[in-house]
């Protein structure tokens, strides 16, 4: 008889390096500071710990400057659809001319950040 019930299954997702990360201010802000970090022991444990504290600072970074390029892309193409209706049904005022033209830049930036992804 086979018992499920205590086993556990673990997932390990690979750490990928991203392109998109170099073109950022901040990017080497980030490794400075990671690789700054004091640890003690061995040389190949000191390595090691600071690979995982640059890894788990760049995931960190990550999530929170890029965040989901993917979606990030399909809430802007969303926002213009919404803005270039309004044109359609309101006419073309100053203001809804403003509004597209800020959505245009905020797609194409959506859209630049989602192909360095």
């Amino acid at each position: 008889m086979l018992n499920f019930n205590n086993s556990s299954i673990s997932i390990v997702i690979q750490f990928k390096f991203k392109y998109k990360w170099t073109t950022h201010p901040l990017y080497l802000d980030i490794v400075k500071s990671s690789w700054k970090s004091k640890v003690v022991g061995c040389p190949m444990f000191v390595l090691s710990e600071k690979l995982r504290l640059l890894k788990n600072n760049l995931k960190s970074w990550n999530k929170n400057t890029f965040g989901n390029s993917h979606h990030l892309v399909d809430e802007e193409v969303e926002k213009l659809t919404y803005v270039q209706g309004k044109i359609q049904v309101d006419g073309y005022t100053e203001a809804l001319r403003s509004e597209e033209k800020l959505c245009m830049s905020r797609l194409e930036d959506a859209l630049h950040k989602e192909h360095l992804f």
